[in-house]
């Protein structure tokens, strides 16, 4: 990234703040049904993209806020016992079994400026030295 910034460029990232549990939970298990159709979606792509045969009304949405990964994980969980073909393999899903389709990783600003200093990266200064970033917006 550098190299494709080259010198004086950057790069700048966005991150999502840590939030209260329960905020989380209603963004991502939202009662318009929004994330959940979001979340199912990657199924039908799978069926016109890989000629699976996935039926996605056999799998329903769950948000999972796992703490300890300051993180939210959306699944989709197995109604019922079911076998599907994905291209030439078939994959069989017992009743409850869960596929995790995203990690939403949240951050403060010192957690995030504490993992792009340990990947060496940061905020650069003219004379090139490191220094990592921590302001952020309050969102």
């Amino acid at each position: 990234m550098r190299r494709t910034a080259a010198a004086g460029g950057g790069l700048l990232v966005g991150i999502d703040r840590v939030k209260d549990p329960a905020v989380l939970q209603r963004a991502y298990s939202d009662s318009a049904g929004v994330t959940a159709a979001f979340n199912i979606n990657p199924l039908v792509s799978l069926n016109r993209e890989l000629a699976a045969d996935f039926e996605p009304d056999r799998f329903r949405h769950q948000a999972v806020w796992v703490p300890a990964q300051s993180r939210i994980e959306m699944h989709l969980v197995s109604v019922c016992a079911q076998a599907v073909r994905v291209a030439a393999e078939r994959v069989e899903f017992a009743v409850g079994e869960r596929l995790v389709t995203e990690h939403c990783h949240q951050y403060t600003p010192q957690s995030f400026a504490a993992q792009t200093r340990a990947a060496g990266c940061g905020r650069h200064s003219a004379r090139g030295r490191t220094r990592a970033a921590t302001s952020a917006s309050s969102t």
